[in-house]
């Protein structure tokens, strides 16, 4: 419900029914559950569309967190986690806060899938942008290429 209130654009139906399912959640699976940093990682999507950009952050370090003690470093969702608060560093134009942060979700990604998954194409394909809007066009198209 929470992500079709989202879509539709009601906000503050969305972070109602978010903050409901949070502590449901919370209560139910305790405080380092996967499925918390499942809703973690949405309600800071639903902060980030708004550009309450700190509230997003927040959120995504607490989902990163959860996801990385609960299933390690080397787990697929928690290198979604690590793309995700890159891309909120991109959305900010803060992209040397975000270009180590992909570096690790494409590390992650090609350990956890071999080089030639969707996810590592995702990942590469990202990291490249933030390095041609850095105008670092070389370093872009090395990995442009390699996303291929």
């Amino acid at each position: 419900m929470a992500s079709l209130s989202q879509e539709k654009g009601d906000f503050l139906t969305a972070e109602s029914l978010y903050d409901q399912s949070l502590m449901l959640k919370e209560k139910l699976l305790g405080p380092k559950h996967p499925e918390l940093a499942l809703t973690l990682n949405d309600m800071a999507v639903l902060y980030a569309r708004q550009e309450v950009y700190h509230k997003a952050e927040e959120l995504y370090h607490k989902s990163l967190t959860i996801r990385k003690e609960a299933l390690g470093e080397n787990h697929p969702d928690y290198a979604q986690s690590l793309k995700n608060l890159a891309s909120l560093y991109m959305d900010q134009r803060l992209y040397e806060k975000a270009l180590p942060l992909f570096q690790q979700s494409v590390q992650t990604n090609e350990k956890a899938f071999g080089p030639h998954h969707p996810d590592v194409a995702s990942a590469l394909n990202s990291f490249a942008g933030c390095y041609q809007l850095l105008g670092r066009l070389d370093e872009a198209a090395l990995l442009y290429h390699r996303a291929l």
